[in-house]
């Protein structure tokens, strides 16, 4: 037998493979928690729409601005993103009958038919929710989410573009105040992309087949007194795939499909339908 002492192991507890797992996990635990509650501070003040995420630039750039103007940008109706739709950087203020007739009800009626008189302040309202819908993803009939497409219609070129070219001038010009978030456009085609995947697109009725969509999101109707039948029968059904939102402005005459809508909105007891009419004298800046 030998005489060699036994050799004696250190003083102090043996940390084991297992408590060496467990306490790995507990902290793994705590720093979820942490950046859980970090992220739900950062939140209201770095708030941005998630398509942008993954563009550290963009998200920076959003971040300075909601700085700048001090947080919340609009009510519950609205979208932060109206500061910057006014020509000239001044800030969009709806008239009374803009948000009560239609900011207001926008979220409630998939069918939004309107009777606005001239100058009435209709083309501002409708570029309004043209951007509330180009960053609004909703599920279509399959329930799959997919970046919206918008279309901004009127009868002909001349039209179409009064609504169309201030929405060029906000996401394309360098002057405009959402020109970060495009991702690409085509003047040509009258197209906008942009970085969360949002489509907008400028038609005219003239060219009724060119309405035809595979899943238009949202269709704005300027002037829709004067669309015909055949260039609604190529958008609508679109919309009906997509459960998408119509947004037409005209005049309630004669017997084409506009006045047809304009009489489901007043029946009492249709959810989907929405009608109003406002007077040109309803716009402030104009003297009655």
């Amino acid at each position: 037998m030998s005489d060699k002492e036994p050799e004696k192991r250190p003083s102090g507890t043996t940390i084991t493979g297992v408590q060496l797992l467990v306490g790995m996990i507990f902290i793994l635990r705590g720093t979820q928690r942490l950046l859980t509650r970090l992220r739900a501070c950062s939140r209201p003040l770095l708030s941005f729409p998630y398509q942008y995420r993954w563009d550290f630039r963009s998200y920076l750039k959003h971040s300075a601005m909601r700085l700048s103007l001090g947080g919340a940008m609009t009510e519950e109706w609205g979208h932060e993103f109206w500061k910057f739709i006014m020509q000239g950087g001044q800030e969009y203020a709806p008239f009374p009958w803009q948000r009560d007739k239609i900011h207001m009800r926008a979220e409630g009626s998939s069918r939004m038919i309107g009777a606005c008189g001239r100058r009435s302040g209709k083309t501002t309202a409708i570029i309004a929710e043209v951007v509330k819908e180009l960053f609004t993803e909703t599920p279509d009939i399959s329930g799959i989410r997919k970046p919206p497409l918008v279309y901004v219609i009127a009868p002909n070129y001349e039209l179409a573009m009064k609504i169309w070219e201030p929405i060029w001038e906000l996401f394309v010009s360098e002057r405009g105040g959402l020109e970060y978030l495009k991702a690409s456009h085509d003047k040509q085609r009258k197209l906008i992309v942009l970085k969360n995947g949002a489509r907008v697109q400028a038609k005219t009725a003239d060219d009724p087949k060119s309405l035809q969509g595979d899943r238009v999101t949202a269709a704005f109707v300027d002037e829709a007194h004067d669309i015909s039948e055949e260039a609604w029968a190529n958008f609508m059904p679109a919309l009906t795939d997509s459960k998408g939102v119509l947004r037409a402005i005209g005049i309630p005459r004669g017997k084409g499909r506009f006045r047809s809508y304009f009489h489901r909105g007043e029946e009492v007891d249709n959810d989907r339908f929405y009608s109003f009419a406002v007077p040109s004298w309803e716009n402030p800046a104009i003297d009655p």
